[in-house]
């Protein structure tokens, strides 16, 4: 004997299949669209440093050049991602591998930034969370109350 599904069940099992394939082709567009909304892109002020959050592309290095030539702050400061899974496999396979700060620290050199106005927090950071811990901590040390925060508006 077969049991018929009532009209609520019917109406919730037809709702998952078209939310959950709209949720998945959509979901990159809605949360830029959000982050549009959201993000409040300010002109900066003068601050202590200029802190480039880890991840993403190099291109966040190129905005804090920019910041650091408009003289917004004496300072760039890069974090330490932890080196990826395959990075002691391929140097020991004689392939160089250069990580995120790395690549951020080659950029703002390359681009006029003088080494000794680069610094970098070397404790390994696992997430954004634990980034921002660690950057409040090392400003404190330093004495310094205000920075600019470079990073993207997907991360964002």
């Amino acid at each position: 004997m077969k049991k018929k599904l009532n009209r609520k069940s019917l109406y919730f099992i037809n709702s998952l299949l078209i939310l959950i394939p709209l949720a998945y082709f959509t979901y990159r567009p809605v949360l830029r669209l959000i982050g549009r909304i959201e993000v409040v892109d300010e002109t900066p002020a003068r601050a202590d440093a200029i802190v480039v959050l880890a991840g993403g592309e190099p291109g966040r290095a190129l905005e804090a050049v920019d910041l650091y030539k408009q003289g917004l702050a004496p300072y760039v400061v890069v974090t330490t991602e932890p080196p990826p899974a395959i990075y002691e496999q391929a140097r020991k396979d004689g392939i160089t591998l250069f990580l995120n700060y790395e690549n951020y620290v080659r950029i703002l050199e390359g681009y006029g930034v003088p080494k000794d106005h680069i610094i970098r927090i070397e404790d390994y950071i696992a997430d954004t969370l634990d980034e921002i811990t660690h950057v409040n901590a090392f400003a404190g040390r330093r004495g310094w109350t205000r920075l600019i925060i470079v990073t993207s508006p997907f991360h964002t």
